[in-house]
């Protein structure tokens, strides 16, 4: 049998150390739908860090609330990622502010894989260092101003113009291309921005 010899500090180990502030591009590598200590439902993001960084492959994790006050963060997400989503306004219940609620539907797996840029701050809670992530923005995109978020936002939402039609070849170098069969499931072909635009509904 072979001897093994390991190497290591009496204290058991160096422990785990947070980012450091700034901007940093994540890959989303496993998604888990958990429950806050509160009691929320939440999103569970299980990511690592991509590109030019010095913590490049460290791994980190997100939590992502799915409440109605923080809707609007999961939707940053997943607009941030090309995730596609569908979006449904309920007439019949309002904010605080009397506006009509919004549901959110989208499959958790479509994020794995996604990349994105973000914030990552540091708080302290119970003596320890733990980061947090903000501001989810396309991967290598620059903090948009609330005027560009809203600029941004009603682009998505905006059909997208048809190409303009190629000018048909002459009769005699006209040539049939052969057909092509899609792989990809229906509900993946629809572009963004129709499965952003709300719709609207009652609940019964």
């Amino acid at each position: 049998m072979a001897k093994i010899v390991v190497k290591g500090n009496q204290g058991g180990g160096g422990g785990w150390s947070p980012l450091p502030n700034g901007p940093c591009d994540f890959q989303i590598d496993s998604t888990e739908q958990t429950t806050s200590g509160g009691g929320t439902p939440q999103l569970k993001i299980g990511m690592q860090v991509i590109g030019n960084h010095p913590n490049v492959g460290k791994a980190a994790n997100d939590f992502v609330a799915m409440s109605p006050k923080a809707l609007w963060r999961l939707k940053d997400l997943l607009i941030a990622t090309d995730t596609p989503f569908e979006c449904v306004e309920i007439e019949d219940e309002q904010d605080d502010n009397g506006k009509p609620l919004e549901e959110i539907a989208f499959d958790d797996e479509d994020l794995i894989g996604k990349s994105f840029t973000c914030d990552v701050t540091t708080e302290t809670y119970n003596d320890k260092e733990n980061n947090k992530f903000k501001n989810y923005r396309k991967l290598g995109t620059s903090v948009m101003t609330r005027a560009e978020r809203e600029a941004a936002a009603a682009a998505a939402q905006e059909p997208e113009s048809a190409p303009a039609a190629k000018a048909a070849p002459p009769p005699a170098q006209r040539q049939t291309a052969p057909a092509v069969r899609s792989t990809q499931p229906a509900a993946k072909q629809a572009a963004p921005a129709a499965q952003q635009q709300p719709a609207r509904r009652s609940r019964a």
